[in-house]
């Protein structure tokens, strides 16, 4: 369950972004997941709330979105978007391809809370 290691990568990420920008936690993180990263949505859920349990960023919302594999044709430079794990051309049938996106996982956005005054 590699989600873990990238809960806790992320965790850390807020952690630091929240104390850069003086805040006092975080209320939601976006991510953008690649269809090729193997995250699996409901597992990273559970790692995040373990991972950021008693942090700045416990009891936030993560909102995932999938981006798809998009691949290039080596031989014909087709691009396009693979589906079910076919890595072969559909313009010239050939499965000399790399990979163009859709292995990142990308942290959108975050919104923060801020710092409550003294009154």
């Amino acid at each position: 369950m590699h989600e873990l290691s990238i809960a806790i990568n992320l965790v850390d990420q807020l952690m630091d972004l929240v104390k850069q920008h003086n805040a006092s936690g975080v209320e939601t993180v976006a991510l953008r997941v690649g269809a090729l990263s193997h995250v699996d949505f409901e597992a990273m859920e559970d790692a995040f709330t373990e991972a950021s349990r008693d942090t700045v960023a416990e009891g936030a919302s993560l909102q995932m979105t999938e981006t798809p594999a998009v691949m290039e044709c080596l031989d014909c430079c087709e691009r396009f978007e693979s589906k079910d794990g076919n890595f072969a051309c559909p313009h010239c049938r050939q499965a000399n391809t790399r990979v163009i996106e859709g292995e990142d996982i990308l942290l959108m956005s975050v919104e923060m809370r801020e710092k409550q005054g003294d009154i």
